[in-house]
């Protein structure tokens, strides 16, 4: 592992064979809200993570609002796409195939073609539930399931279709279980795959999808940070995959930029943010990177609550005062 880096592992800690990081801070940030006056809203999450601004920093501190980074009780809605999106580019990597494959479902309203590429921006930048149910059949259920694990993401387990285009016999809920038959097709290169069903026990309710911030954080952490990682912690993406994700978390989206705008309104103009927001069942939550113009630190920011789209739109706001005035003290005191 590069020196530079000083990276110590994923925050869930659930792989066994790297140290974690330092335990998340779930004081400081209730601290810090509070004495702005902060109401949080119902069933508020929150967990910011400091990056380092160049190499050869160390990765900086974690903070939380009241443990909540770990809590999987809630509904995630599309942050999880960001998940899926990367799983089946690893699966595709270790097929032999790069973005740019073309891929047709044979599905029962009939064959369905796209690329690779085009799922991911579809899924990820416009939320296309449908382009999110392709993915994760490209990485297969039981694929994806191997590959949250290799990975260390202990605290997601996902299960709900978002387009119906099949859906689980006893909840009638759209699943991810039954993929239907694909071909991917690049160059000379052709690989036909017959139907799946993963018939393993489901562990989330009604068939559902679960995750925590720290899962969602440490994936997003190590899709922007990809060429400084060792091959180990890059999710299984090649560099172009990585840039991909990175290109359709950053290209502006119709809705779900509330949080992304109240941190930029804090950094000012010009402030590169890629984000992944989610709505469902009265659930909002967001991902997102934050690279201020100014040199030095990064921050992940993830947060999820309710009720409503604008719901974390003041949070987003008061953290991104907080980060923005550390960084402005760090930058007086050199």
């Amino acid at each position: 592992m590069p020196a530079a880096l000083h990276y110590n592992g994923p925050m869930n800690g659930a792989r066994d064979d790297r140290p974690e990081f330092a335990p998340v801070d779930s004081d400081t940030l209730p601290r810090l809200l509070r004495g702005e006056g902060f109401q949080p809203p119902e069933g508020f999450k929150a967990l910011v993570v400091e990056l380092p601004g160049s190499p050869g920093e160390a990765v900086g501190p974690a903070w939380d609002w009241q443990g909540t980074s770990r809590d999987d009780a809630w509904w995630p809605a599309s942050t999880v796409k960001i998940l899926v999106a990367a799983a089946a580019l690893s699966a595709a990597r270790r097929l032999g195939f790069s973005t740019a494959a073309a891929v047709r479902f044979d599905e029962p309203e009939g064959p369905h073609g796209t690329t690779l590429e085009a799922l991911v921006r579809a899924a990820v930048t416009h939320s296309d539930n449908a382009a999110f149910d392709r993915l994760a059949f490209v990485a297969g259920h039981a694929g994806l399931r191997r590959w949250l694990a290799r990975q260390g993401f202990a605290g997601t387990s996902l299960w709900r279709g978002y387009s119906g285009l099949y859906r689980d016999p006893a909840t009638g809920r759209g699943t991810l279980t039954v993929a239907p038959a694909l071909v991917l097709c690049e160059g000379h290169r052709t690989l036909a795959r017959r139907p799946r069903i993963d018939r393993a026990p489901c562990d989330v309710p009604e068939h559902g999808s679960r995750t925590t911030l720290q899962d969602l954080a440490e994936c997003l952490r190590r899709i922007v940070l990809h060429p400084r990682l060792a091959p180990r912690e890059r999710l299984g993406l090649r560099r172009a995959d990585a840039v991909l994700l990175q290109d359709a978390l950053a290209a502006p989206r119709e809705r779900g930029r509330g949080v992304a705008d109240g941190l930029r309104s804090a950094f000012g103009d010009g402030t590169r943010i890629l984000h992944k927001p989610g709505f469902a069942c009265d659930w909002f939550s967001d991902v997102a990177f934050v690279e201020p113009v100014v040199p030095g630190p990064r921050w992940i920011v993830a947060m999820a609550g309710r009720p409503g789209r604008d719901c974390l739109d003041d949070a987003a706001r008061r953290v991104g005062r907080i980060l923005a005035a550390k960084l402005t003290d760090r930058s007086a005191g050199d």
